[in-house]
C-alpha cells in the first residue's frame, strides 16, 4: 500500500511516518496544502492519505481566526478533492475541539458545539468529508485526538503545554496555569499511533483516540516547580476534557495502555536534564 502523510514533518506526523512509512507532505518541506495542484500531485498514486496538515492551535485561532480557519478548512477540501480524483482513502485528524463545553465524557455522537474558530474549522471539515463520502463514495475515517504528547512534542511548542512548561522551568520562570480545575485527556504518542493504525484499517467511522482519563493541569505544574501562578480560564477555553473511548475499544480493539504519571516522570527527567 502506498501512503502519504500530510503534515509528516510535525510532531505527530513524523512519528506516524516512522510507524507506517510513506511519503511526506509538509509546509516545512515547501509544500502548501492550500494549493490544489500541489496536493493532487502529491496524492497521485497513493492508496492511503493521513491528513494532519493544519495549524493546530485553539488559542491562536482566537487571535487570528481568518488565517487558521482558511488554512485548515481549505487544506481538507483540497485533500478530499485529490483523494476523490485519485481514488485514495483518507484518515482525517480532527480534534476534541469540536466538542466544546458539554457533559463528560465526550462521545463520538455527542452534540458538536465548538467554542473556537479552530474547532469550527474541524467540525466543518468533518461535515465536508461526510458530504464527500455520500456524494462521491470517498472512503474516509476520522480520528479525534486529545492532547497527544511525548518525544518531539517540542515541535509544536508553544502550542503544546508540556514542552512549554519544561522550557520555562529550565529558564527559571514561573508556570502559569489557566483555571485551578482545568483538566486535559493526555494521550501518549505511542498509544495514539496504535489507535490511528487500527482506525486506518476501517472503511469508515469516527473514533476518539484518547486515554479516557482526566489529568489536572495544576497537579502537573506543581510536579515541576513551586513557582506556579493560577489565572482565570479564558472564555474560549473548555475547563475539562475527557473522551469516551468505548467505540475505539469495541470496534478497533484499542485502548491506551500507558499511565500518564509513570511516563511523564521519565519525560520530565529527560527534558529537564537535557
Amino acid at each position: 500500500m502506498t501512503t502519504l502523510v500530510a503534515g509528516g514533518a510535525g510532531f505527530i506526523g513524523s512519528h506516524l511516518v516512522e510507524r507506517v512509512g510513506g511519503d511526506v507532505f509538509d509546509l516545512r518541506t515547501g509544500q502548501d496544502a492550500r494549493n490544489l495542484d500541489t496536493v493532487k500531485q502529491a496524492v497521485q498514486g497513493k492508496d492511503l492519505v493521513f491528513h494532519l496538515a493544519n495549524i493546530p492551535a485553539h488559542r491562536l485561532s482566537v487571535e487570528r481566526p481568518q488565517e487558521v480557519m482558511h488554512n485548515n478548512y481549505l487544506s481538507t477540501l483540497n485533500f478530499a478533492e485529490a483523494c476523490r480524483i485519485h481514488d485514495a482513502k483518507m484518515v482525517f485528524f480532527s480534534s476534541f475541539g469540536v466538542y466544546g463545553k458539554q457533559r463528560l465524557p465526550f462521545a463520538e455522537d455527542s452534540l458538536l458545539q465548538p467554542g473556537t474558530p479552530y474547532g469550527v474549522a474541524k467540525k466543518a471539515s468533518e461535515e465536508l468529508l461526510a458530504i464527500y463520502r455520500t456524494l462521491y463514495g470517498l472512503e474516509v475515517v476520522i480520528v479525534r485526538p486529545s492532547n497527544v504528547w511525548g518525544d518531539r512534542d517540542y515541535l509544536h511548542e508553544p502550542l503544546q503545554v508540556l514542552p512549554l512548561w519544561i522550557r520555562q522551568v529550565k529558564a527559571g520562570k514561573e508556570i502559569v496555569v489557566y483555571g485551578d480545575k482545568t483538566t486535559r485527556d493526555f494521550t501518549h504518542i505511542s498509544d495514539f499511533l496504535d489507535g490511528v493504525v487500527a482506525a486506518s484499517r476501517q472503511k469508515a467511522g469516527i473514533f476518539n483516540i484518547s486515554s479516557g482519563k482526566e489529568t489536572l493541569l495544576l497537579d502537573i505544574a506543581h510536579s515541576l516547580t513551586d513557582r506556579v501562578t493560577v489565572k482565570p480560564l479564558p472564555p474560549a477555553e473548555v475547563e475539562r476534557w475527557c473522551g469516551d473511548t468505548t467505540r475505539a475499544r469495541e470496534v478497533l480493539g484499542w485502548q491506551a495502555k500507558r499511565d500518564f504519571w509513570e511516563e511523564f516522570k521519565k519525560y520530565a527527567a529527560k527534558r529537564l536534564t537535557a
